[in-house]
């Protein structure tokens, strides 16, 4: 069954809050994205997508045949000084770079709820935790472009 929730004024960080559109209806992301524009916004090379650990995304937008143009996974691109583990969590690199973020992310998914990703609808914790994660990763590169 089709479902279609919004979520105005989710809080990302500090004073930032996002709109959140979770949907599986196909009609409702052709209104919200305008398909064909949104295809072409991917394809632009002028954008950078940025993301970690982005290789789960890539199959995943494959699977309904989108495909980003210029996409970049900031845990190959940038690391952090002195890791202790081969690719640092977004809630390590998050902590490092924006102020008190890390306590925001230390609100993760747990084991159990993980596994739920595939489980539609999405439960608000996961919705909350997605738009914090795609926050971060903005801010992320956005502040190691500018650096």
């Amino acid at each position: 069954m089709a479902f279609a929730d919004e979520y105005q004024g989710m809080e990302a960080h500090g004073n930032t809050k996002l709109h959140v559109i979770h949907t599986n209806d196909k009609k409702q992301v052709a209104i919200t994205l305008a398909c064909t524009v949104f295809d072409n916004f991917l394809a632009d090379p002028r954008y950078t997508f940025a993301g970690f650990s982005i290789n789960g995304d890539k199959k995943r937008l494959e699977r309904v045949n989108l495909e980003v143009a210029n996409f970049v996974d900031i845990q190959k691109e940038w690391r952090v000084p002195e890791a202790t583990k081969e690719l640092d969590s977004l809630g390590d690199v998050s902590g490092m770079l924006i102020d008190d973020y890390n306590n925001n992310m230390k609100k993760k998914i747990t084991d159990d709820e993980h596994k739920r990703w595939a489980t539609l609808p999405l439960s608000m914790r996961h919705i909350e935790y997605a738009a914090k994660d795609t926050y971060a990763a903005y801010e992320i590169w956005n502040r190691i472009t500018l650096t």
